[in-house]
């Protein structure tokens, strides 16, 4: 069975997951956005084309035969007539105008600058020099770093870490919020010994660690700590089926699928992000119980 997911965010900023199953032998078709279904079609080996509204935005799904395989895709309709569309149109009439007037003005504004002569031109010639030294300066590079340590005051945290320079070991330094940890990490704890990656200044001077790039080893780091949550509150389930189903949470909802397993046993009140009640919306919605049956029923049968 085919399965493909694609990612769309509205005009209003709201992230919807857009997912098509089908059945290259049966021709059983399956479109669902988010936790619904919105198209169910049988018979389907031809070409085809679905329509649907998310929101107010006209989507289409198509259906492409190619030999004896299919190809998907997902895209926005932006020239049908729909309420949507006429204000999009007009929207952009009215930047065309204005986009017009920015180029007739950018056009004075080249010839004015044409007449200071050569001293302006010398003057330009210099600062672009010193920005190119300046960016010389700033050179940097990245490393994998590993966690020293972590101190806490408040909401306001210090990671000291290590990271290879050449044939030696620096140690560095970076500031984060509290909120802008539980933002990087889903919530999910960041100990000693974990690793990210590290930008830092090839002169030395500076460094960042990058929460939002973790190592590999991190990832395990990750999916090891959901793991041990899952078998606590799992004690009837083997190691090999609770390893898979924290497995399937992360091929179906990456970090934030980790984050919905490590805190099912908090109530949304304690963590509205992620609790009891997004980890069974997690555990019981179609693309988590398909990877289930692809990944994990064979091996356990």
């Amino acid at each position: 069975m085919a399965q493909f997911r694609w990612s769309y965010l509205s005009p209003q900023g709201k992230r919807h997951i857009v997912g098509i199953f089908h059945g290259e032998r049966t021709g059983h078709l399956m479109i669902y956005v988010n936790s619904k279904v919105v198209q169910i079609d049988f018979k389907v080996f031809e070409d085809k084309l679905y329509s649907f509204f998310i929101d107010e935005e006209l989507c289409e799904v198509s259906v492409e035969k190619k030999g004896e395989r299919f190809s998907y895709e997902f895209k926005l309709n932006k020239d049908a007539d729909t309420p949507l569309n006429r204000r999009r149109k007009a929207f952009n009439r009215v930047n065309r105008n204005r986009i017009i007037a920015l180029f007739v003005g950018l056009a004075l504004f080249i010839t004015l600058g044409l007449v200071f002569g050569s001293y302006q031109k010398r003057k330009r010639e210099k600062e672009k020099q010193e920005r190119l030294e300046t960016l010389m300066a700033r050179k940097t590079a990245r490393a994998t770093a590993t966690i020293d340590s972590i101190k806490w005051s408040g909401d306001q945290g210090i990671f000291f870490y290590t990271f290879p320079e050449g044939d030696a070991l620096s140690n560095g330094q970076t500031h984060f919020e509290r909120s802008g940890v539980a933002y990087y990490s889903e919530g999910l704890p960041i100990e000693k010994g974990d690793e990210f990656l590290v930008e830092y200044n090839s002169s030395g001077n500076s460094s960042k660690l990058l929460l939002n790039e973790p190592t590999s080893l991190q990832w395990s780091n990750y999916l090891r700590r959901a793991y041990i949550v899952e078998e606590k509150f799992n004690p009837h389930l083997s190691g090999r089926e609770i390893l898979c189903r924290v497995e399937c949470a992360y091929r179906v909802g990456g970090l934030p699928g980790l984050a919905d397993v490590y805190f099912q046993d908090r109530s949304p009140e304690a963590n509205p992000r992620h609790n009891e009640l997004t980890y069974k919306r997690l555990v019981r919605d179609i693309p988590f119980q398909t990877a289930y049956k692809q990944y994990c029923l064979p091996g356990l049968e």
